[in-house]
């Protein structure tokens, strides 16, 4: 088997996606248990806990959508 050496421009960019992905899911986590734990009958907490969940999901979307069409050749 030989060994690659270095990495493609898509490889790095899959690493740091995946990278990425795992410290959002850690930040969503992390609000979850914080609201559970401080205020588990607070609706409106969670409430708002989602929509920044939301918000934040849209923005990713939003740049890499962006950083698609950049990447594009016509």
């Amino acid at each position: 088997m030989t060994e690659r050496k270095g990495t493609t421009f898509q490889d790095a960019r899959a690493q740091a996606e995946r990278r990425f992905q795992a410290e959002e899911r850690q930040r969503v986590r992390a609000a979850v248990q914080c609201l559970a734990h401080s205020q588990p009958d607070n609706p409106i907490g969670w409430l708002w806990l989602a929509r920044g969940i939301l918000r934040q999901q849209t923005s990713v979307e939003r740049r890499r959508a962006e950083g698609a069409a950049a990447t594009r050749r016509p």
